[in-house]
């Protein structure tokens, strides 16, 4: 448990069949996962060991060499399968030994890493999973992020492993043309990139940030196609739309809530929960008409 050398005496041991023995222990571990192989123990009864726990770390020094040894060999063989399968070609591909580190990966994966597909580090992630699976010997599941496992044979368990990720093709922002739109329909984008057509009366209001207008609907927040809140004001006049601030458009059919705060004005449009739309000065008259106040 501990991965290094240590001595245990008499009472120290967890068992009372152990108590007339002390023991002097170094574990051998594998160099590339660092899990416990084997231990070398030296056991007196009824007297010490003659032997420090560093003496027995001396002693079994040549062992450690011959488990890097084979380290590196089975680091060669992931390489090699690593090689063979990216000379077919296609996808992202990555090396793990059987820790799950990463040994190599190809441009494509590293790539996706940095971009940071999946909501992370996609190597990291795959590394976990990969890992996982392998000690559970479980077969692949939908959620393994869709790759496919080659196992790197050295013995009875795998050394490492080749993970290739099919390519998925870039879906691009679709370029929507702009259109002068009518006084009742509004095109606008989705977050999927989805082009609708959206009636004025299912917009709540519209919110400006720079040249980019949001349009908060009861369906959620949706980007309008034309740029720039003075043309949507435009494209919305008659529809019963009122410009309350500078960046701020909002359907007086939709407002539920006037209030009075220090300065000025706020509206909300909603029922489920608050919103502060906020009512320059030099708007406030305007709205005051609009709803007799």
């Amino acid at each position: 448990m501990s991965r290094h050398a240590a001595g245990v005496c008499g009472p120290q041991h967890w068992s009372s069949a152990l108590h007339d023995w002390s023991c002097t222990s170094v574990a051998l571990c594998d160099p590339a996962t660092g899990a416990p192989l084997a231990t070398l123990t030296a056991a007196a009864f009824r007297a010490l060991v003659p032997l420090r726990p560093v003496d027995l770390l001396v002693e079994t020094r040549p062992l450690g060499g011959v488990l890097r040894a084979a380290a590196r060999r089975d680091r060669a063989r992931i390489l090699a399968a690593y090689a063979r399968i990216e000379r077919n070609g296609g996808g992202a591909l990555v090396a793990l030994d059987a820790a799950g580190r990463v040994v190599a990966a190809n441009a494509a994966f590293r790539g996706r890493a940095r971009r940071g597909d999946d909501g992370g580090d996609e190597i990291a992630h795959v590394a976990r999973r990969v890992r996982a699976r392998a000690d559970a010997n479980a077969p692949a599941e939908p959620d393994d992020g869709d790759y496919e496992l080659v196992p790197v044979p050295a013995g009875p368990d795998p050394v490492g492993f080749v993970v290739a990720v099919p390519d998925e093709p870039e879906i691009p922002e679709p370029r929507v043309e702009e259109v002068a739109a009518g006084p009742t329909r509004l095109p606008a984008l989705t977050g999927a990139g989805r082009l609708v057509l959206l009636p004025a009366a299912a917009i709540r209001h519209a919110r400006s940030d720079g040249h980019t207008v949001w349009l908060t609907t009861d369906d959620g927040v949706l980007r309008a196609v034309r740029r720039g809140i003075d043309h949507l004001e435009q494209d919305l006049a008659g529809a019963g739309f009122l410009r309350v601030h500078r960046s701020h458009l909002v359907n007086l059919a939709r407002v539920r809530e006037v209030s009075a705060v220090r300065g000025g004005l706020v509206l909300s449009t909603s029922l489920r929960g608050p919103e502060r739309i906020p009512v320059s000065r030099r708007c406030a008259p305007r709205l005051r008409r609009a709803f007799g106040m």
